[in-house]
């Protein structure tokens, strides 16, 4: 786990346990459970190992496919089993699909759709770009047989302005906004001898009339779902999303 009021609420839990049938219970993140295995638990194999989202939480980065892909390996017993419950970042919900979009210009829409379907790509970033096929070939590799099982998980998220406030807030890079401002300086651009940090885009390039298209897109964005989200046509203040 990776906070510490879940390892409290969990050992409290596990306090009506028998001492043999009660957990270990540690708080670190993902990549430091190996080397505190080996150092705590020298030689120690697991008969089952359990996972849930630990490639899609927030509050933990240092997880990936690798990472999770080598502990199995060197800690899964020879008949073990392990079980992984994971959310795709890379089939849920698009923002863009949130917000009715006429009145937009198009191709302010289009740029704005490139932009966040790029976070997805196999180019993008590896934290939104993986789906069930990239765990699949990752556990064969290791000489695991794998049965995989992938549903769809719809729900109802009420965007509320903290919602708004994560996804165009700055959180080291992670949030939307920041993906979308980290896309706009790597786009292709001309150097500015007054000022070399300033992004400026060549002559006829796609985002050359759209510099401003962050905060183009914040604004918008903030005024759209916000509208439809307390709306009196639709009778109800929260916002139905497809997460999968």
């Amino acid at each position: 786990m990776t906070s510490e009021q879940a390892l409290q609420s969990l050992s409290q839990q596990a306090t009506q346990l028998n001492p043999l049938q009660r957990p270990i219970l540690w708080n670190c993140p993902f990549d430091e459970i190996l080397a505190r295995i080996q150092r705590e638990e020298h030689g120690l194999q697991f008969d089952r190992i359990i996972g849930r989202n630990l490639l899609s939480n927030p509050q933990d980065l240092s997880a990936s496919i690798e990472t999770v892909t080598a502990l199995i390996q060197k800690r899964l017993a020879v008949k073990g089993e392990v079980i992984l419950a994971e959310i795709s970042p890379k089939h849920s919900q698009r923002i863009y699909d949130l917000v009715n979009l006429d009145g937009m210009k198009s191709k302010l829409t289009r740029d704005w759709k490139t932009l966040e379907d790029s976070f997805y790509s196999s180019g993008g970033d590896p934290r939104l770009n993986w789906d069930a096929r990239d765990i699949e070939q990752a556990l064969l590799t290791i000489g695991l047989q794998v049965d995989i099982e992938s549903m769809e998980a719809p729900m109802q998220w009420f965007v509320s302005p903290s919602v708004l406030q994560r996804w165009f807030g700055q959180a080291k890079g992670r949030s939307y906004g920041d993906r979308l401002r980290n896309v706009l300086s790597r786009s292709p651009s001309r150097s500015d001898s007054a000022n070399p940090n300033r992004t400026t885009f060549e002559p006829n390039h796609p985002l050359e009339k759209s510099a401003d298209l962050y905060q183009s897109l914040t604004n918008i964005l903030k005024q759209k779902v916000l509208a439809v989200q307390f709306s009196p046509k639709t009778g109800s203040s929260s916002l139905p999303l497809s997460k999968s």
